[in-house]
């Protein structure tokens, strides 16, 4: 009901009751008052509501532009305001999930058009939030900021998970047998995979603790065939269902006598070019920039890098892949598919089996430049 109505009732009850006129007039009077200021209240409610409302959406919006730059980099549309202000050669690594450039590109550009009457979007910087540092006060590894309009203010979490890649849906073949028989082939056509592109450093971690970190992020240490997958380059990309698995040694080429690992090896005359750092880097690249390929599906480092350090669910024990800045480019390990032996525990020599192919030249083995990454399955 409204207060016209209400009011019209209290004049007819007031008319029934036996009061002089003055008293009627001021206890109707007082009562129109109440109502009528207490309709204001709800109108300036209702009001404050709907403003709220639409502070709320504009910081929505903000916030799905501040993604944008996270995920997008430099191919964002709020980069085009602040590309004299931050040139791209003034940032390291990555471009998309890189802190320095997520807040340069705030502070240099308008995240929203003002309006009228709405008010000055703010944000904070933005800062690093780790799980492992932050525990449960940071559910994710990514970035942390606060947008706020007037007095509304909403907390923006960016995950840091522009380095996952997804393996594409097909029949795999592991190992290095050359055509590895059934028992070495697997398909991911009823679940989803997706890796780290990207070694995250592990010295002096066990297995143990490199589990955890990505039990962490909601995934599990890269299992060692997963790895053969993303680093092996299929026969056809079309047929996703292949008979014949070729198992090539190298993540860039098939014929593996023709390329310089190979030559490297039996070539007397062999001398090392710096242009081989491009394809693996290895122990004559350690004191340069890693500009190494990824493999046909983008993963960073098949070979070369930090020993990297997977789980083998046939063979428990084989679980590390020498190929690293410790071998020169004749190392027998500069090869896909072949694992050492660690027990992954303890950093003695006699955790350790490298074989006859030889062993990293380092006294500490709690030194070693482990690497990991992680895996995340999802069954559909």
């Amino acid at each position: 009901m409204g207060v016209i109505h209400y009011i019209s009732l209290i004049k007819r009850n007031l008319s029934k009751v036996r009061l002089t006129p003055l008293k009627k007039f001021f206890i109707g009077g007082l009562v129109i008052f109440i109502l009528l200021f207490v309709y204001s209240l709800k109108k300036s409610s209702k009001r404050d509501y709907i403003l709220k409302s639409n502070y709320h959406l504009k910081l929505l919006k903000s916030s799905k532009k501040i993604w944008s730059v996270w995920r997008k980099g430099p191919y964002s549309d709020l980069y085009k305001e602040a590309v004299k202000e931050c040139p791209l050669d003034k940032f390291e690594g990555k471009l998309n999930c890189n802190l320095n450039f997520l807040n340069c590109v705030l502070n240099n550009s308008s995240i929203s058009s003002e309006k009228k009457g709405v008010g000055k979007l703010s944000h904070s910087e933005a800062v690093s939030v780790q799980r492992e540092e932050y525990g449960d006060l940071s559910p994710i590894d990514g970035v942390r900021l606060n947008l706020s309009l007037d007095k509304t203010k909403i907390t923006i979490l960016l995950e840091d998970n522009c380095d996952k890649l997804f393996l594409p849906k097909r029949i795999y073949g592991f190992g290095a047998e050359v055509n590895p028989p059934k028992q070495s082939r697997f398909d991911n056509f009823e679940r989803l995979i997706f890796v780290d592109k990207n070694l995250s450093s592990a010295k002096g971690k066990t297995v143990a603790q490199m589990r955890k970190l990505c039990a962490s992020r909601g995934m599990q240490l890269m299992e060692s065939h997963i790895l053969d997958a993303a680093a092996f380059h299929p026969v056809d990309l079309r047929n996703n269902r292949p008979l014949e698995f070729l198992r090539p040694k190298l993540p860039w080429s098939r014929n593996y006598k023709s390329e310089f690992p190979y030559k490297a090896r039996f070539d007397k005359k062999f001398k090392f070019k710096d242009k081989y750092c491009d394809y693996l880097y290895s122990k004559e690249c350690s004191e340069k920039k890693d500009t190494s390929l990824p493999s046909w599906m983008g993963l960073k480092n098949p070979l070369g890098g930090k020993v990297e350090v997977v789980r083998n669910i046939r063979f428990k024990d084989q679980i590390l892949v020498p190929s690293s800045t410790y071998f020169t480019v004749d190392s027998l390990w500069h090869q896909l598919g072949i694992r050492a032996l660690w027990n992954g525990e303890g950093f003695e020599k006699r955790d350790f089996n490298f074989s006859k192919m030889g062993a990293p030249v380092i006294e500490n083995l709690s030194e070693l430049n482990l690497g990991f990454r992680c895996m995340q399955e999802v069954w559909q």
